[in-house]
């Protein structure tokens, strides 16, 4: 850090405040020693033990534990990164296993309760004799102290100064334009063109889209997609959808610091830089032998689609890719120029994904606790990562912050509302009304139990409700309100969310309702 010219502030503290040895905890020491007149001294803070911050010797470490914790990291405000260092495994054994497994929920999910972030490999164990000491990976403590430079310098940039990248994702094959900005729960375009206008209100250097519709229009407008098979390379840039052009020279230079391993395996499934046709696989997004990186620029901030993991090309059955959860196959040479052009060329300071999920936490390389060999972490680079995200998704979400580095922002969930009847269900529903006060008119009831059975074929509830010769009348209505009144009550999706926009008017009350039908 201090080759950095990080001035580096290093306190020592127990884990456990002790009564007994008369030792303070770590939120005490925090205050004293980082905290002045109310305000913060630092710019980030590294904390190197899984305990949370108010643990005490005698107390349980329990929620409440952590919710105290959490107040004096408010009061610090400042990103507080979770290194990790493995107290079972060597350097060694490390390297050559798929990551953390029986220290994660020590050394890294415990630490995530009180927001901490970037759970980075930096030190494991090596064998002396009948001792196991730990030492540092060098390499790793260089990426953690590279990265904690750029979340210092995003902190301390003017406003309208600061560039920021926006990844929107983009499915593979299926209706590759359709689904561009595709999220769950979330109406990534609107959302990213309301981001846009806060930022330009806030002082941010942007012209933005006048809404989402603006946005897509534009993206499609341009052809600003990574594509390999619908949309030839030419259309693409013929339409001003390349936001710019990497060099193969430029590239290469990037390239040839990874390992040989790293770069025999891109080679071996995409061919040599920037790609190749590979088993009539066509190269990935190479125009007159340059890399082009698509996207739209409005001032400081550039809005991406995600690139493409690859492609089967001509082989492909218009299926959804396997290759987007593929273990094996590393990303191409474009996708890997892309993140490298948004990190150094655009100079972004600070990479937003909107909405869930992309394939950059999904790629090739160890679970938890990753190497400087691992795709997520060579194609996040340096870059502080915020990632906008469904909070109803936890264990995805908890991929995105372990592999690719995110500091995860949630979002709330579509308003929900019933599902209520129509058509034929709200004509049965009818009819068993008129059935019930019609028992003591015998011709009446006798031809609407005709017109029940003939309206419970057309609304496809016949094998549910199984309304034959067979059962009992009174049994097939018993059934029928049982199987309208679960339909009536069914909860649905209501629209799509817009990030930061709350629920109004009935909107509301249908989100209040339905948070309250759960016990």
């Amino acid at each position: 850090m201090e080759n950095l010219d990080l001035s580096v502030v290093p306190v020592f503290a127990y884990s456990l405040k002790d009564k007994e040895l008369g030792s303070r905890g770590m939120n005490e020491v925090i205050e004293d020693y980082y905290i002045e007149n109310g305000r913060p001294i630092i710019d980030c803070l590294v904390k190197l033990s899984p305990f949370f911050i108010a643990s005490s010797k005698n107390e349980e470490r329990n929620a409440s534990c952590a919710a105290k914790g959490i107040e004096v990291l408010r009061k610090l405000d400042v990103p507080v990164f979770q290194p990790v260092t493995s107290h079972y495994m060597t350097v060694e054994e490390w390297q050559e296993s798929m990551g953390l497994s029986t220290e994660i929920g020590w050394s890294v999910a415990l630490p995530e309760f009180e927001g901490g972030i970037e759970p980075i490999m930096i030190g494991a164990g090596k064998k002396e004799g009948n001792y196991m000491g730990r030492f540092p990976i060098e390499e790793r403590c260089s990426k953690l102290a590279s990265r904690i430079l750029k979340w210092a310098k995003l902190r301390k940039k003017p406003v309208d100064q600061r560039k920021v990248a926006f990844i929107l994702h983009n499915r593979p094959c299926t209706g590759v334009e359709g689904s561009v900005g595709d999220a769950a729960n979330l109406d990534s375009l609107e959302s990213v063109a309301r981001i846009l206008n806060r930022m330009q209100e806030a002082g941010y250097t942007v012209n933005p889209p006048e809404n989402g519709k603006d946005l897509i229009e534009t993206i499609l407008k341009r052809k600003a997609i990574s594509e390999f098979r619908w949309t030839p390379i030419n259309e693409i840039v013929k339409n001003g959808g390349a936001l710019d052009f990497v060099e193969n020279e430029e590239y290469e230079k990037f390239f040839n610091t990874l390992s040989p391993k790293v770069k025999q395996r891109v080679i071996d499934s995409w061919g040599n830089p920037p790609g190749e046709e590979v088993d009539g696989i066509p190269a990935a997004m190479v125009y007159d032998n340059k890399i082009v990186v698509t996207g739209v620029q409005y001032g400081n901030a550039v809005v991406c689609v995600q690139p493409k993991r690859g492609c089967a090309g001509a082989r492909c059955d218009g299926k959804v890719c396997r290759i987007l959860h593929d273990p094996e196959v590393p990303p191409t040479h474009q996708y890997l120029a892309t993140y490298r052009y948004l990190e150094n060329t655009f100079g972004a300071d600070v990479l937003v994904h909107v909405g869930t999920h992309g394939n950059l936490e999904f790629l090739p390389g160890k679970g938890v606790g990753l190497s400087g060999d691992c795709y997520p972490d060579i194609s996040i680079g340096t870059i502080p990562h915020l990632y906008i995200y469904n909070s109803d998704n936890p264990p995805e979400g908890t991929i995105a912050k372990r592999r690719s580095l995110a500091c995860l922002i949630d979002h709330m969930q579509t308003v929900m509302t019933s599902g209520g009847l129509y058509e034929n269900l709200a004509e049965l529903d009818r009819l068993l009304g008129e059935y019930e006060q019609a028992k003591h008119d015998k011709g009446r009831e006798h031809a609407l139990k005709h017109l029940i059975l003939d309206e419970i074929k057309k609304s496809n509830l016949n094998s549910e409700i199984k309304a034959d010769d067979q059962t009992p009348f009174e049994e097939v209505v018993r059934k029928a309100h049982e199987a309208l009144g679960k339909i009536r009550n069914t909860q649905i999706q209501s629209g799509m969310h817009i990030f930061g926009q709350m629920p109004e008017g009935e909107k509301k009350v249908e989100f209040i309702n339905s948070i309250l039908r759960v016990r």
